[in-house]
């Protein structure tokens, strides 16, 4: 899966969240997301920006990271 496609399916989630929720707040927020996540995919497109990285936090649970306490 591409970088773009998978901004793509964040962006499409968010959309799906906001949709769902009563909270108006919450839900402007969520599209605003979905909103950036899918401009950011036609910037990682257009730059022809596959290496991407994602980055990683320390203690987020990804393999490799340090356990919490």
């Amino acid at each position: 899966m591409s970088v773009a496609e998978y901004l793509r399916q964040q962006a499409a989630a968010c959309q799906r969240l906001a949709r769902n929720t009563f909270d108006l707040t919450t839900a402007e927020r969520l599209r605003y997301m979905a909103a950036d996540l899918q401009s950011k995919a036609a910037e990682v497109e257009d730059e022809d920006r596959d290496e991407f990285q994602f980055p990683m936090v320390p203690g987020n649970g990804f393999s490799g990271s340090p356990d919490r306490d």
